[in-house]
């Protein structure tokens, strides 16, 4: 059989630079506006993107259809509430399932990886509830075989034959635009070493928190992505000089049949004010 592997990360649901749903309220009634921004992110990225997952779901006629999400889903940043909406836990949870609502009926089972605490609370909770509540609705939603909870800080799970690790930080980074690449290589390099003579070993393992790409390709047994983020610029990022004129935001999509993987990256190019002229 053929199944889809949605694969999305750092959505920062409730960060005034990350995915928003439109038509959100406070707890007081007060209206929530995405910025122009956001706006081009829900109608140009994220809403396009379920639409492409769905169609390649027809295409390949696949029976299932899996969503990943790599982690900081929603976020309640504790080192700084200036760039969020709120503060008040149930409006930030509802906003978080209320953003994978494009994915209803679409998505067979939901996979939730746990993101940093920084944002998504400690031992990740705002993700936790987030999944329980799909749960309540009757989404499918993958739990953590010892412990029961429905979402995992890393994970090791086959597709149709195909073995994949995921979890939320990488390990490893390369922050420099002539060393991209190099921390997906060593990740890959990583998780051989960690597997090696194991009867289990993964052919792929995905990861996000870096917020931008790098692929490891065929340079190890094991093919490893840093997954683009889906949403922008922080002030953090601003203060550490790591911004892009070329960044991109956008998610994954893989398909997996008979032991055979193929890869899609959906990724969007950030629109870019033309240069002040005086």
């Amino acid at each position: 059989m053929t199944a889809v592997i949605a694969i999305a990360s750092d959505m920062h649901v409730n960060s005034t630079i990350g995915l928003y749903p439109p038509n959100s309220f406070l707890d007081d009634g007060a209206g929530i506006q995405q910025s122009v921004s956001q706006k081009w992110l829900w109608e140009h990225v994220w809403l396009p993107y379920w639409k492409e997952v769905e169609l390649i779901k027809e295409k390949t006629l696949a029976s299932s259809v899996y969503f990943v999400c790599l982690g900081d889903l929603g976020d309640k940043n504790i080192h700084s509430p200036v760039q969020l909406f709120t503060m008040n836990d149930a409006i930030i949870v509802n906003a978080m399932v209320e953003a994978l609502r494009p994915s209803f009926g679409i998505v067979s089972e939901y996979i939730f990886i746990r993101g940093t605490e920084a944002h998504e609370g400690r031992g990740c909770y705002l993700l936790e509830i987030a999944a329980h509540m799909l749960s309540n609705m009757g989404k499918t939603v993958l739990a953590n075989q010892e412990t029961n909870a429905l979402s995992h800080w890393f994970l090791e799970i086959s597709f149709e034959g195909v073995n994949c690790v995921f979890s939320h930080h990488p390990g490893t980074n390369s922050m420099r635009p002539w060393t991209q690449g190099g921390g997906a290589t060593r990740k890959a390099a990583w998780l051989t070493y960690d597997y090696y003579g194991c009867e289990w070993q993964p052919h792929l393992g995905v990861f996000g928190h870096t917020h931008h790409n790098e692929d490891s390709a065929d340079n190890h047994p094991v093919r490893v992505i840093f997954a683009r983020p889906m949403s922008f610029f922080t002030a953090y990022d601003y203060r550490l000089g790591h911004i892009s004129r070329g960044a991109k935001v956008g998610g994954i999509i893989a398909v997996v049949k008979e032991s055979k993987l193929w890869i899609k990256k959906v990724y969007h190019p950030l629109p870019i004010a033309n240069p002040v002229t005086r």
